[in-house]
């Protein structure tokens, strides 16, 4: 199950879920594995927003490993290219 990221308001939330979606369409293309399309690819991320996680590198990971599908990179790569979001951002 994945964490709950308490404490930040919405436009916060909606920026982390979109990078979210930016990094999941990334690594599918990297891997030239096109399995999901936008709409699609938008539900599952708000549904799996919906139990409380908003760490976008999460949400990618657990979106990905639904599909057996494992990062190129891994968080905090350098080859990633994902800059983890900050409170402040």
């Amino acid at each position: 199950m994945l964490s709950s990221d308490s404490g930040i308001n919405d436009a916060e939330k909606i920026r982390r879920l979109a990078l979210a979606f930016d990094y999941v369409q990334r690594e599918l293309r990297k891997q030239d594995n096109i399995i999901l399309m936008d709409d699609v690819l938008a539900k599952r991320i708000v549904a799996l927003a919906g139990s409380g996680e908003v760490d976008p590198d999460k949400l990618c990971d657990e979106i990905l490993a639904e599909h057996g599908i494992t990062r190129a990179n891994p968080p905090g790569d350098p080859k990633d290219g994902h800059t983890k979001p900050s409170a402040g951002d």
